[in-house]
């Protein structure tokens, strides 16, 4: 008779046990945290029109700025065309599941307050950062939107970054801007080799922007996002095999 008792609790138990392990995952997924990582600049250096680089690849303090001027005022004055570059070191994300990455960057000064540009973003696609190496200063096109230029360091999916500020605003202003890096990111992380940073740089105009330096509290930084996981599987099968057990005792009890 108690050998037909147990047969019967069995089955319930592995039922159980089985409906347990079909959702785990499911509930793995919806007890997944997202924690924050914050990654400052690794390098960033500035590149005129003349050629010369106003700061030295490496650099890690210091201001970080862009600046523009229209083709029919001073025309003769190429080093006031500046650009700049930023390259984010990413080892400390390396097998993580990201989620979002996103550029901070403090505005504190722009070049006037007569003026207000557009400043555009552009991922980079050649090496400029290493020994011995300066970027170069690459041509804009008229809208802004692409680079060009047969002698500038190489840049690929130009996008709109924001605006330095109301024109008669300045010169000294509060600006936050941001912008989504997910995409770059991640393929970064992908194929860490292609990782050379981004480059700023405005459009046609009299005008400036001044970012605090890289090593401020205001310092240009990624947000990271990413997925951490909670172990609800491996607490959850326990549960399960528990069940195999649970009416064990009155088992026992009835063996007694």
């Amino acid at each position: 008779m108690m050998a037909h008792t147990n047969n019967q609790n069995r089955p319930f138990a592995l039922v159980l046990l089985a409906a347990v392990l079909a959702i785990s995952p499911r509930v793995s997924a919806v007890l997944s945290n997202q924690n924050t990582m914050t990654v400052g600049v690794s390098a960033f250096t500035t590149a005129a029109k003349n050629g010369e680089s106003p700061a030295t690849s490496g650099q890690t303090t210091g201001p970080l700025y862009v600046r523009e001027r229209a083709d029919n005022e001073s025309p003769e004055r190429p080093e006031l065309q500046v650009q700049a570059f930023m390259t984010f070191d990413l080892s400390s994300l390396a097998g993580l599941d990201v989620a979002s990455a996103v550029l901070m960057m403090h505005e504190t000064n722009k070049l006037n307050n007569v003026n207000s540009a557009d400043m555009f973003i552009a991922r980079v696609v050649e090496a400029w950062n290493t020994s011995g190496m300066l970027p170069v200063y690459g041509e804009p096109s008229v809208d802004g939107l692409e680079s060009a230029g047969p002698d500038g360091t190489d840049v690929a999916d130009t996008a709109f970054f924001g605006n330095n500020g109301p024109a008669s605003a300045g010169p000294v202003v509060s600006i936050d801007h941001q912008f989504d890096m997910t995409a770059w990111v991640t393929q970064w992380l992908a194929d860490p080799s292609s990782n050379h940073g981004v480059r700023l740089h405005m459009e046609d105009a009299f005008a400036g922007a001044t970012f605090f330096d890289s090593a401020g509290p205001d310092a240009p930084r990624l947000v990271v996002t990413f997925a951490v996981p909670e172990p609800a599987t491996t607490l959850l099968v326990p549960l399960g095999l528990a069940a195999l057990a649970v009416r064990s005792p009155r088992r026992r009890h009835a063996a007694a």
